[in-house]
């Protein structure tokens, strides 16, 4: 079984570009003729147009810009009132960044409610692994 799996994954990366994932995509057809991918770039092309340039470097940055300025007062804020309570925090701007996102019709909202969500994803990164950690039972944790 292991000798398999291990085929398996070396055939992955020796292979053609191309071929490794027509094993593991079900979808044969081109986007343009799957109808949902269709509706999902019409509806982005009319809220956003296409995002080049300026846009779509902050577009792309978002995730880095937040966990830039989440460093700066992360490390202060799980010390001085624990590791639960900014979990916690960070869990809750998730969420409430994601109504906005999931509604957004314009730039700025979108750019906004992300940035709090990848914001999040900093706050909760510093504060979650170590509150596993010490919540843990002894007999699973490694040695």
């Amino acid at each position: 079984m292991i000798q398999s799996e291990t085929t398996n994954i070396t055939s992955i990366f020796e292979a053609e570009e191309g071929e490794a994932t027509k094993d593991h995509i079900h979808e044969t057809r081109p986007w343009y003729r799957v109808s949902h991918l269709v509706k999902h770039r019409f509806y982005f092309y009319i809220f956003y147009s296409e995002p080049t340039g300026n846009v779509l470097g902050a577009l792309s940055s978002r995730p880095t810009f937040g966990g830039i300025i989440v460093f700066l007062f992360a490390q202060y804020l799980r010390d001085k009132s624990g590791r639960r309570p900014v979990a916690i925090i960070g869990d809750n701007i998730t969420v409430i960044g994601a109504v906005p996102r999931g509604v957004s019709s314009d730039y700025g909202l979108y750019f906004v409610s992300s940035f709090a969500i990848e914001s999040d994803s900093g706050l909760a990164g510093i504060a979650s692994p170590t509150l596993i950690s010490e919540t843990v039972f002894s007999t699973h944790k490694a040695s």
